[in-house]
């Protein structure tokens, strides 16, 4: 865990939970996706979104409740910043949660987006492992990372950080700010070939992924449980796919 995870969690007590680590992995990136023959239906969509971002009761979506202030940093910092500035703006778009870049810690910042040279990104994934094989296998697979905490009386996402090392090809780069971002605001599992993610192959957020992080944000779903979650994601995702993206009069941007 990373220094500022760790010491938020430790200052606030029990009043927060370690989300855990929501991982970027090579072998997931790496695996042959054949794209699908046509577009995953609204049955599949539901599906696949109530396994991935769907928790149990009591607080079965963890969501941000406040603004979100991003803090670029590292080696790599002047690169990642427009990405992370581009995300920042989609996010909001499709969350309806302020989101920005700060561009220094005194201004407040609740997600610390890091660039770090390998040899320290690589210390930090064989601890976070725990030594021994399971250690040395994420250092040999773990392209990024974020890590996260949330309160536990309510589920509000309150804490995050994302890990990227600094010798990342501009594509991987720019994979790992949407892969961990869509993490960091609450879709914490990664699609089957079903439906194209840069939760899995794709670089830049598909209209899949787009879809499930507006589903997740939508007011109809905000006291969702578990038991009923199906039925009623279903009916939100149904709405939201006769509506427009919010940011489909931005830039353009592939797959």
């Amino acid at each position: 865990m990373h220094d500022f995870t760790r010491r938020a969690a430790g200052a606030a007590g029990g009043a927060l939970i370690a989300m855990g680590v929501a991982l970027g992995l090579a072998s997931l990136w790496a695996r042959p996706q054949q794209p699908p023959s046509q577009p995953a239906s609204a049955e599949v969509l539901t599906e696949t979104f109530v396994r991935i971002a769907v928790a149990a009761d009591p607080f079965p979506l963890r969501t941000w409740r406040n603004e979100v202030r991003m803090l670029v940093i590292g080696e790599q910092a002047d690169e990642l910043r427009p990405l992370v500035e581009r995300a920042a703006e989609s996010f909001a778009a499709w969350t309806g949660v302020d989101t920005m870049v700060v561009s220094a810690p005194e201004q407040g910042f609740n997600v610390l987006i890091e660039s770090m040279p390998r040899v320290e990104y690589a210390r930090g994934v064989a601890e976070m492992g725990g030594g021994g094989e399971a250690g040395q296998y994420l250092e040999e697979h773990l392209v990024c990372y974020s890590t996260g905490l949330s309160r536990a009386d309510s589920a509000a996402l309150l804490r995050a950080t994302v890990a990227i090392p600094d010798d990342l090809d501009p594509k991987e780069r720019e994979r790992c700010v949407w892969h961990e971002l869509m993490h960091v605001f609450g879709i914490f599992g990664h699609p089957d070939q079903r439906v194209p993610s840069v939760l899995a192959r794709a670089t830049t957020p598909t209209a899949g992924d787009i879809l499930f992080v507006r589903t997740l944000y939508d007011p109809r779903l905000a006291d969702l449980r578990a038991a009923d979650a199906a039925a009623r994601v279903r009916a939100v995702i149904d709405a939201l796919l006769d509506e427009p993206d919010p940011t489909s009069n931005m830039a353009a941007r592939g797959n």
